[in-house]
């Protein structure tokens, strides 16, 4: 039996949504459609977009990834119930909130010689009730998951990649990268304009810093999003940058490449973790 469901993505100035329809594994996006928020509008520009889909299908809504805090936390275990019952008490003191006013998961965790490594995301409470009251009663989103959620279940159905790679998304008004390494994320980062907005050549440099202290390269970057672009000056440890395929396993991009990160969302809900 086949299942339906909505993507809602909330931007800052439009909204994304997308139906998609789910079937023994297999994900087949149906329809996709925006509306323009205007005049700071944006539970209108909501309403008016779910009332085009079908009432009875569950919605999963996308959310700005700047809004989401990361952590990785190294646990002496790998049992995924003894993390999430643990992060709580690990990411006291390690956030700009007391503990019980954030919602905690974890996005992945990988091996280590001590247990794992976890890199856990947290979101206030408070701020994700304030996205949920801009979508009218009886439709309100039964998931919620960060924007980079989506292209991390985009970049791990690219078939054929080793090493270190990942996907930059360019919006107007925020930047968004994601680097997977044997099919697990090992880098999360989502800014945005209120964060000083460096370029996109900055933001995919200052990013990977990191791993290029460690010695290691990016095999291959893929560019979406309204503003992507793949002209860009060199980028030390980038060996290349070329755009995201209009067809990831089930998933088309074709019709509107631009909706990466929403049509990613129908993948995600069933892929990763979620509020």
């Amino acid at each position: 039996m086949g299942s339906k469901g909505i993507v809602i993505e909330i931007g800052i100035y439009e909204v994304r949504g997308a139906l998609f329809s789910s079937f023994f594994g297999r994900t087949r996006i149906e329809r996709m459609e925006s509306v323009s928020i205007k005049e700071g509008e944006t539970a209108a520009a909501v309403e008016k977009l779910i009332a085009d889909f079908p009432s009875d299908a569950t919605i999963t809504l996308i959310l700005p990834g700047h809004i989401f805090m990361i952590r990785t936390v190294p646990l002496p275990f790998i049992d995924r119930k003894r993390i999430r019952k643990s992060l709580p008490y690990e990411m006291d003191g390690l956030l700009p909130f007391p503990i019980e006013e954030l919602l905690i998961d974890s996005l992945s965790s990988t091996p280590s010689e001590i247990g794992s490594r976890v890199m856990a995301i947290a979101i206030p409470t408070k701020l994700l009730q304030h996205y949920l009251s801009l979508f009218p009663e009886g439709r309100k989103p039964s998931i919620a998951i960060p924007d980079f959620v989506s292209l991390l279940s985009l970049g791990i159905n690219i078939k054929g990649e080793d090493g270190i790679y990942g996907i930059v998304e360019t919006e107007e008004g925020k930047t968004s990268i994601v680097l997977i390494q044997n099919g697990r994320p090992v880098l999360a980062r989502s800014i945005s304009a209120t964060d000083g907005f460096p370029s996109v050549h900055e933001t995919i440099r200052t990013t990977i810093k990191g791993f290029l202290d460690a010695g290691q390269k990016i095999t291959r970057l893929y560019t979406t999003g309204s503003k992507a672009t793949t002209d860009f000056p060199p980028i030390e440890g980038v060996e290349q940058i070329v755009p995201l395929p209009p067809i990831i396993k089930d998933i088309s991009l074709k019709e509107k490449p631009s909706f990466a990160t929403v049509t990613g969302g129908a993948r995600a809900a069933m892929e990763f973790p979620w509020f």
